[in-house]
């Protein structure tokens, strides 16, 4: 092989490894790998609703990282069961135990966030990430 193949090789070895070991930090430093997120990203609308369908086996809980980017308050969900309200700049999140239906089925997810009140427009960055810690 001469030296450009082995530096393309290397190159793409080194890029593959990286893009699969990527951190995200949530907001008490706690790390989670890109392989335990769901779904990732900044969002500017009246109202955030995303349905996942996940199960246990790939970790115990899920959590809903939220950042307000925006001048209004926004009350994050998942499911309804767990809710917390975030004031502009706040960051956190929320987690819920990770069960499967009744037949051992995977379970959809309900992850919703809305202005607080209800009606104006949220600027939010999220990352929605399943694992075994919360």
């Amino acid at each position: 092989m001469n030296i450009k193949k082995i530096t393309l090789l290397f190159l793409t070895i080194i890029t593959v490894f990286f893009n699969s070991y990527m951190i995200f930090a949530n907001e008490d430093n706690t790390v989670t790998n890109e392989t335990d997120t769901v779904s990732t990203g900044l969002y500017v609308s009246d109202v955030f609703e995303s349905d996942y369908t996940l199960d246990k086996k790939d970790g115990k809980y899920v959590n809903f990282y939220i950042e307000n980017r925006g001048d209004i308050a926004v009350l994050a969900t998942i499911n309804g069961e767990e809710e917390r309200i975030f004031n502009p700049n706040d960051k956190g999140h929320i987690y819920v135990k990770v069960n499967n239906s009744i037949f051992g089925k995977s379970k959809e997810y309900t992850f919703r966030a809305v202005s607080e009140p209800v009606g104006a427009e949220i600027k939010i960055y999220y990352i929605i990430a399943q694992r075994d810690s919360q």
